[in-house]
């Protein structure tokens, strides 16, 4: 870590209890709050799963809630934290948590 990187303010990301009820919805081997995001299948087949058991409209409003918080992690210029009620885990730079988002 260096001495810049230091005094970057850290944004503690807040994720809305909607957008956690979908994103559970992908948590696989275990949870988010105990193994981050790592535990989460993300794959096509999986959202397509989520579609057909809860419809369009969820996926749509999932993406929606998604893209608001990619626009605050990008306006922000340090690191990144959600903690164990969100994602449960932690970005050392913004550019860094937009790449997960982006998947």
């Amino acid at each position: 870590m260096t001495l810049m990187s230091f005094f970057k303010k850290r944004l503690n990301l807040q994720v809305p209890d909607e957008l956690m009820s979908i994103m559970h919805y992908y948590e696989d081997t275990c949870v988010m709050g105990c193994c981050g995001i790592g535990c989460l299948d993300l794959s096509p087949q999986r959202a397509v799963d989520g579609m057909m058991d809860h419809g369009l409209e969820w996926g749509e409003h999932g993406l929606t809630a998604l893209d608001a918080l990619l626009q605050v992690v990008s306006k922000h210029s340090g690191s990144v934290d959600s903690d164990d009620n969100g994602f449960g885990d932690s970005w050392e730079s913004s550019a860094q948590a937009v790449a997960f988002y982006a998947v």
